[in-house]
Formats: structure tokens, sequence, C-alpha cells
């Protein structure tokens, strides 16, 4: 069950990094580099808060999950998490190489590591995060 809801969390991060709408799917190398207007705003955030680090989520393209680990290494990055059976990938990757790794040519997708808030639909029940570093953790505020 656990990694049905990693595989879930995953794709929706996904779905909302690759800009699903009227004109399709688009892929990671023809948005500006690679990373989204809210990953660069994201970036920018973490530049001006003087981070040399950040945590990115990374679909590579099918198949290449372990060539993209090679990608995050080449960049200085450490990788956190691979898993092949989805082709997805964790990393701690220096602020300055976020770019070159997102236009890299294995990656499907690129995120960084943001929280988004969810409303937990059960009666009762309060405001949930959901760790997206953590892909299927619920984390109450």
């Amino acid at each position: 069950m656990k990694r049905f809801l990693s595989a879930v969390a995953l794709s929706a991060t996904l779905l909302s990094s690759l800009g699903v709408g009227s004109a399709g799917v688009a892929s990671a190398a023809e948005r500006n580099g690679g990373l989204s207007k809210h990953n660069r705003e994201l970036l920018a955030q973490a530049r001006a808060e003087g981070k040399d680090t950040v945590t990115v989520l990374i679909a590579a393209k099918r198949g290449q999950s372990r060539t993209t680990t090679t990608a995050v290494g080449a960049v200085g990055g450490t990788v956190r998490v691979l898993d092949s059976d989805i082709d997805y990938v964790r990393a701690i990757v220096p602020i300055d190489s976020v770019e070159a790794l997102a236009a890299n040519a294995t990656i499907q997708a690129l995120d960084l590591d943001d929280r988004t808030a969810l409303v937990d639909v059960r009666p009762g029940e309060q405001l949930v995060r959901l760790d997206a570093a953590l892909l299927g953790g619920l984390d109450a505020p």
C-alpha cells in the first residue's frame, strides 16, 4: 500500500510540474531550461535564504533512472532515493547545478522539494500536509 501511495503522490507532483493543459504535456526541456515558473521561484527563494543545496524530485525518462543518478553525481549531487520501477530519483543537489541538471536529456521532469497543503475530506479532520520529499508520509502541521 505504501508503494502505491508513493506512486500516486509522485504522479500528482509530476503532472502538476509537466503543465497538463489544453496544449498537452510539455517536456522538461521545453520549459525554461527544464524548470517551471514555480520551481524557478523556489530556487530563487532558496538562494535568498543562503542555501547551498536543495532537494530535487526527478522523474527520469523510462529506463533512464540509473543514468540520471550518474548525472546527479556529475553535478556534485547526492542520490537519496532511487526507485527504478517508476524511474524516480530524489537527490540533494548544489543550488547552482539545478538548472543544468533539469536540462539533462535523461530527465522527464524535475521539481524542487516543496510542501503542499491538502484538505482532509474526512469529517472533523483538520488540514494536513503532504511532505513531497517523503512521498506518501502524511505529516500533521
